[in-house]
């Protein structure tokens, strides 16, 4: 009887560890779950993780929209492949980097078609030494269509010698479109560059607001090619602010047409759009505005020989005339001009 009890009492013990062992787990398998989205509704996804980020974009179907519900640190890039809107809220989506770079990073990388909206963030930041032209460091490196609706995309690299800006648009892959309608794109070397690296494919930057500023350029449309001067970009602006240079390098197929906006300095008046001219605002700052419709010219339209009395001195009356586009809006009479 006493065996029994002292075996019984074993099992006990046991059962209870396995138990345990069960329990933890279904923890562990729950914190797991975790990492996946937190909900998902009729293609509305809120994700506060970067796994659940990358989880919500790479389970999406297009049209989808993802929405931040807390602050997200990248210690990777993220990819996107799909048509999507990512909705910052008002949180931010950011990467510090202290160790120095020793490879182009990008924290999105899109290859879909992807809309930003909100009024967070997406910022990177670098805090180590210099790390040369022939690598990158990006918010987002764009390689298909991005729309920015609203929100920041910045970044905070202050480093010299080094090629960084907040947006890259590179063509080398594939069309490249980017649309800015809206928010804020800051870095303190190059805001937007144009990695035009194609005689085929599109490069393209739309702009029709928002604000766009750069230390050096606000827009820089480069030609990595030294021999190909045939490489193709386009910029089309109509609106929004600008600090920092409107700069483009040399290729035949760089089109360029502003019809809108307001800059930190003269816009070159081989960029406005045709119908356009630079004008200087009365606050200091710089726009473009609407040539002037028509043409004023003058012109003699008739020549007549007055004599004096007594076939005395030769004079004469001009008839001045004022055109507007081939009309009469004047005319001025002179007369008895010596001859």
């Amino acid at each position: 009887m006493k065996s029994m009890t002292k075996r019984f009492g074993l099992f006990a013990l046991i059962l209870a560890f396995v138990i345990s062992l069960s329990g933890f787990a279904i923890s562990f398998s729950s914190v797991a779950k975790a990492e996946t989205p937190e909900s998902q509704d009729d293609g509305f996804t809120v994700v506060s993780t970067v796994d659940a980020l990358q989880s919500a974009i790479d389970n999406a179907v297009d049209g989808d929209t993802i929405t931040l519900t807390s602050d997200i640190t990248l210690t990777e890039g993220i990819v996107n492949t799909k048509k999507i809107t990512l909705d910052l809220a008002n949180y931010t989506i950011k990467t510090v980097i202290t160790e120095k770079l020793t490879k182009s990073f990008a924290m999105i990388t899109n290859k879909g078609d992807l809309t930003i909206t909100g009024t967070g963030k997406i910022s990177v930041e670098y805090t180590n030494e210099s790390f040369g032209y022939g690598i990158g460091l990006y918010a987002i490196n764009n390689g298909a269509t991005l729309t920015v609706e609203s929100g920041t995309i910045e970044n905070l690299a202050t480093v010299s010698g080094s090629m960084y800006d907040a947006i890259d648009n590179n063509s080398t892959n594939g069309d490249t479109i980017l649309n800015v309608n809206g928010g804020e794109i800051n870095c303190a070397y190059i805001a937007i560059r144009q990695f035009a690296n194609s005689n085929t494919n599109k490069n393209v930057v739309n702009v029709t607001g928002g604000s766009i500023n750069g230390g050096n350029c606000a827009i820089w449309t480069q030609n990595p090619s030294s021999t190909s001067k045939e490489v193709s970009a386009e910029i089309a602006i109509s609106d929004g602010t600008f600090a920092g240079r409107i700069l483009l390098g040399e290729s035949e197929n760089f089109d360029i047409a502003i019809s809108g906006g307001t800059y930190d300095r003269a816009v070159a008046e081989e960029y406005c759009a045709e119908g356009f001219i630079p004008v200087e605002n009365a606050d200091g700052t710089f726009g473009i505005k609407e040539e002037p419709q028509g043409s004023v010219t003058y012109a003699y339209t008739s020549q007549t020989a007055i004599w004096g009395e007594g076939g005395g001195n030769a004079k004469e009356s001009l008839v001045v005339s004022i055109y507007e586009n081939d009309t009469v809006i004047a005319t001025a009479s002179l007369n008895n001009i010596d001859g």
